[in-house]
């Protein structure tokens, strides 16, 4: 199993910071790498959501559904990819928030296996998404500091 854990201290407080990650319709001014958002489902700390990303160098676009079960009050998001899972035959993800004052530290665990037809090994895909998640939380922290 192949497994990430990334972190980084965004400069407002928990409050702001757990508000507007989870803003999935936003998602597109906060990531860097999504086009479009969809909402599919939408209830008490539940979100079922269509993502597509950018198109890569090729011009190829992916897109795939994922959920989100949101506890505020422990501070803790569980997340997992539905479908397709390919790349993945699974992933799961956890992002956790901790106050630092009046920063916020957001942690992102990602768990997954790889699925048997990707061409790229589970080193390989940790080494891609540590390097992705560093990239996206970087830009999360100066988009939500500059608001």
């Amino acid at each position: 199993m192949g497994k990430t854990i990334n972190e980084i201290s965004i400069g407002k407080p928990y409050k702001n910071v757990f508000k507007i990650t989870n803003n999935i319709s936003e998602w597109t001014s906060l990531f860097r790498e999504y086009k479009k958002t969809e909402i599919i489902e939408e209830r008490d700390n539940y979100i079922k959501f269509k993502l597509t990303k950018k198109e890569d160098e090729e011009g190829n676009e992916k897109s795939w559904i994922s959920e989100r079960f949101l506890d505020e009050k422990n501070r803790i998001i569980f997340a997992r990819r539905l479908e397709p899972l390919y790349p993945f035959r699974f992933m799961n993800i956890t992002w956790e928030y901790a106050e630092e004052g009046n920063n916020t530290k957001m942690i992102w665990i990602q768990e997954f296996e790889v699925d048997s037809k990707c061409p790229l090994s589970e080193e390989q895909m940790e080494e891609y998404l540590n390097k992705a998640s560093k990239d996206e939380m970087l830009s999360i922290k100066n988009s939500i500091e500059n608001i």
